[in-house]
């Protein structure tokens, strides 16, 4: 189909245009080993680097300070094969922020990871939000929209259905319903609470029922 796209201003339909999105906007893959080819966790994150024409010296910076970033610091020399999924996802972030683009794509993060790692790689992308990032996550985990993210968008058959905030979107049972989207159950038991009491407000995860039980 036709149409338009710009990304921070810029005509996706010029071919100077594109050249320049690799530098602003990175995508880290669902799956981490379908974007990790190297054998050394440092040369994963230094490969982008170097096709950037950056000098040694500031590459063995940015490589370390990445590395920090991530927490695998100390698994500078390992094969990521031998990684951890929680380590080779962070791995992949890893390698894609090193490029310190503005915009960070990263689809379906939590898939296939346990409590831990989830916290883990959610904690990493606030703290790069925290750093005027702009974090887009693709997902189906309905927790993760309630928890972590400011703003949802839904689409539906290639068309945004709904645009707005997570408070909004799962007080809204008309798209929940059109979108076979499911409320998580921190907000499908504030829901409950209100057949009762009507002024109940939308509680939207753990953490904000816990804050609502202690006031």
């Amino acid at each position: 189909g036709a149409g338009t796209a710009f990304v921070m201003g810029k005509d996706l339909s010029l071919r100077r245009s594109r050249r320049e999105i690799p530098g602003m906007v990175g995508y880290v893959f669902q799956n981490p080993d379908h974007q990790i080819f190297t054998r050394r966790v440092y040369d994963e994150i230094a490969y982008g680097l170097e096709n950037l024409n950056i000098s040694e010296e500031n590459i063995r910076r940015m490589v370390k300070r990445t590395l920090e970033w991530v927490g695998l610091e100390a698994l500078q020399d390992e094969d990521p094969i031998f990684l951890g999924k929680g380590q080779r996802q962070r791995l992949a972030v890893a390698s894609v922020l090193a490029m310190q683009p503005e915009i960070l794509i990263v689809d379906e993060p939590t898939t296939g990871q346990d409590f831990r790692m989830i916290n883990s790689i959610m904690k990493l992308l606030m703290e790069l939000h925290q750093q005027q990032k702009t974090i887009i996550v693709i997902t189906h985990d309905m927790s993760i929209v309630a928890k972590y993210c400011d703003r949802a968008a839904v689409l539906l058959g290639g068309r945004d259905v709904f645009n707005g905030s997570p408070k909004e979107l799962f007080d809204n049972p008309e798209i929940l319903a059109e979108t076979h989207l499911r409320a998580p159950q921190a907000v499908r038991l504030a829901r409950a609470m209100r057949k009762k009491k009507p002024d109940f407000p939308l509680l939207m995860n753990v953490d904000e029922w816990d804050r609502a039980y202690r006031r």
